[in-house]
């Protein structure tokens, strides 16, 4: 018996960089990689996203990452305590407005919903971020 082959737009994933590697190796976890349809299911879930966004949560999420490395805290999973330290992090070094925090927030929750599909919100949301960044705005 003879395996399709995967289409070509689906082999070519030039604007997944290191986030979207990390979501393939989480995505074949649940969805396998064996079979040549496994292999199509986890491209074409990686790109229910538009490549700007995940150009965008590339960026966010490796800052994300950097951030947790330096201060000794866990990426993942990470917890809310953690990611109200990062919005603090970012509050304090004054290159983030208030307003336009919420695509680093979105990073995060996107990761963990991908790679945690039981949640259903990520730990960068909720009442306590939402409290968090109030008192930022105030």
């Amino acid at each position: 018996m003879t395996r399709p082959a995967a289409p070509a737009r689906l082999r070519s994933a030039g604007h997944h960089a290191a986030w979207a590697a990390s979501q393939r190796r989480s995505l074949r976890r649940v969805l396998g990689g064996g079979t040549t349809y496994e292999r199509i299911a986890v491209e074409l879930a990686l790109r229910c996203r538009a490549p700007t966004t995940v150009q965008s949560y590339n960026v966010k999420w490796s800052q994300f990452e950097a951030f947790c490395a330096r201060e000794g805290l866990r990426a993942l999973p990470a917890t809310t305590a953690t990611c109200a330290a990062y919005v603090a992090y970012l509050y304090t070094a004054g290159r983030v407005q208030p307003e336009s925090v919420q695509p680093y927030l979105s990073a995060i929750n996107a990761v963990h919903r991908d790679l945690f599909p039981h949640l259903d919100a990520g730990p960068a949301a909720g009442s306590i971020i939402h409290a968090v960044l109030r008192g930022w705005q105030q």
